[in-house]
């Protein structure tokens, strides 16, 4: 699956207040699996990397952002704050956009 696909599928899945016009809910969802992926212990890590790729795939949504655009690919999974600060430059740009 490309992440164009993970993207559509995923936005299938998301039930939570104000969808569509809220990017407080998948922001916070991120920071929080991205600290719950950091002390997960290791039998742990996938599922909570998943977490932190949907809330991602979220985030983008509500920012009108494609994912694609936003992630590079990463060959490690520590590297996830590095991935986590472009997608918060790209919300941060596009939010000051909106409001201006």
């Amino acid at each position: 699956m490309n992440l164009t696909d993970y993207q559509t599928q995923s936005r299938d899945t998301a039930m939570y207040p104000d969808r569509d016009r809220n990017l407080w809910y998948p922001t916070l969802g991120l920071v929080g699996e991205i600290a719950e992926y950091l002390t997960a212990a290791e039998s742990e890590k996938i599922k909570e990397a998943g977490d932190v790729a949907w809330y991602c795939s979220q985030l983008c949504s509500e920012a009108g952002l494609r994912l694609e655009s936003v992630i590079q690919p990463i060959a490690e999974l520590e590297a996830i704050t590095t991935v986590l600060g472009q997608l918060a430059e790209c919300v941060k740009k596009t939010i000051s956009r909106s409001q201006w």
